[in-house]
């Protein structure tokens, strides 16, 4: 004892494995927070302004006990190119959001080319270009439908050429239609 200070140095060895276990803790918190900063999107990406699609026409038909088939001539009626669209019907009247997916009903043509995994699909193996009209036609549809909502997709390549494919709300667009 010197001077009167006890010199047990196991308190101080138990403060140094404090202090290194926050060390190593900050440590692997900075390296997690750069490292999964790199994942997050700065800014989001959007469709164009001028994305558009339309109907021209249509018609739909019963064709055997409760099927019906729906056909539709669309338009790529904006100014840039669409990499297709999704499509969503009501079967009721009073029914404000489309919820039945079409997109599973379409009969393929050598133009469809289906995305993997997801509700959506792509018109063709090339755009839909701009002032283009294609017809689709889905069968087996189990109700009567009463209106349609159509949303184009793009397809937006970002500073670093990376594909994003985007699905334009913004463009969205609703038909009520009259099938008897």
């Amino acid at each position: 004892m010197l001077l009167g200070i006890n010199m047990n140095k196991s308190g101080v060895s138990g403060m140094v494995g404090y202090v290194l276990l926050i060390g190593i803790v900050m440590s692997i918190g900075t390296f997690l927070y750069v490292f999964l900063q790199s994942y997050v999107p700065q800014e989001e990406i959007l469709c164009s302004d001028g994305a558009a699609i339309s109907i021209l026409s249509y018609e739909c038909e019963m064709v055997g006990v409760n099927d019906y088939r729906l056909s539709l001539t669309l338009k790529n009626s904006g100014r840039f190119n669409l990499a297709g669209y999704n499509i969503y019907a009501t079967n009721d009247t009073n029914q404000i959001v489309a919820t039945m997916d079409l997109s599973s009903l379409l009969i393929a043509n050598d133009r469809t080319k289906w995305s993997q995994g997801q509700e959506i699909f792509y018109y063709g193996l090339k755009d839909i270009e701009t002032s283009e009209s294609f017809d689709q036609i889905f069968e087996n549809i189990p109700d009567e439908i009463f209106s349609v909502d159509i949303t184009p997709i793009m397809e937006i390549v970002d500073d670093k050429k990376k594909i994003h494919t985007v699905s334009c709300g913004n463009a969205k667009i609703k038909e009520r239609l009259e099938c008897s």
